[in-house]
């Protein structure tokens, strides 16, 4: 159980990601911040498995995988990059 914890709210309980997350960058996250699971899995909480990013970039990077217009990928510093007809973007 988490007391106090800004993001505790049904019986003061904080998903294991955010409390891996926030221990390794020593402050709470910011409201407008996420952590995404790099390879997919949910329960992988390992602090190399994730990632924090904004909340917009987070529903872009789902959106385009539920849509699969698009292929989009973190690589290890955290750049979205998307891949359309052999054509690479960088969004930062």
């Amino acid at each position: 159980m988490s007391y106090g914890h800004p993001r505790a709210k049904y019986h003061n309980y904080v998903f294991e990601h955010i409390l891996v997350i926030e221990k390794s960058i020593g402050r709470y996250l910011d409201d407008g911040e996420v952590v995404h699971h790099i390879n997919g899995i949910k329960n992988d909480n390992r602090i190399k498995n994730l990632v924090l990013i904004s909340k917009s970039k987070h529903s872009s990077l789902h959106l385009a995988e539920r849509n699969k217009k698009k292929k989009i990928k973190l690589d290890k510093n955290y750049i979205i990059t998307e891949y359309v007809k052999n054509k690479k973007t960088r969004y930062e």
